[in-house]
């Protein structure tokens, strides 16, 4: 049940921000076709797609980076991406040390919670 709530919070929300964009269809950056973030994508715009007028491209991306980067550049309206790589593009750390710090972006929904697994070496008890 929590889950139908925060995902109907989140197609409100980002409802919200597609009408006061005024365009008719926006493209949304995602992933790769094998991963979560295509399928969530691809789910989120064919709701739109039936129950709206405004039309959401989803387009195969190289993920999280590539994403921000898309947005930054302004070759998409929207994209899935990792918290932690948002902060890194945010600062200019880890990932985007090199090519330096991207703010032009803001957040419109918190989507899909990931789980992290911590491993050690097998010789910890």
């Amino acid at each position: 049940m929590k889950k139908i709530l925060a995902l109907a919070l989140v197609a409100v929300m980002l409802c919200v921000a597609l009408v006061s964009c005024g365009n008719s269809a926006y493209t949304l950056a995602s992933g790769g076709t094998g991963g979560t973030y295509y399928a969530a994508c691809v789910g989120l715009a064919g709701v739109y797609d039936a129950e709206t007028n405004l039309k959401i491209n989803v387009d195969v991306t190289g993920a999280s980076k590539a994403n921000i980067q898309l947005v930054a550049n302004g070759d998409a309206d929207f994209a899935i991406v990792q918290n932690d790589v948002m902060e890194y593009a945010y600062t200019g750390t880890d990932l985007f040390a090199a090519d330096g710090a991207i703010t032009n972006f803001r957040t419109v929904a918190a989507v899909y919670a990931e789980v992290c697994q911590i491993v050690a070496a097998t010789d910890i008890a």
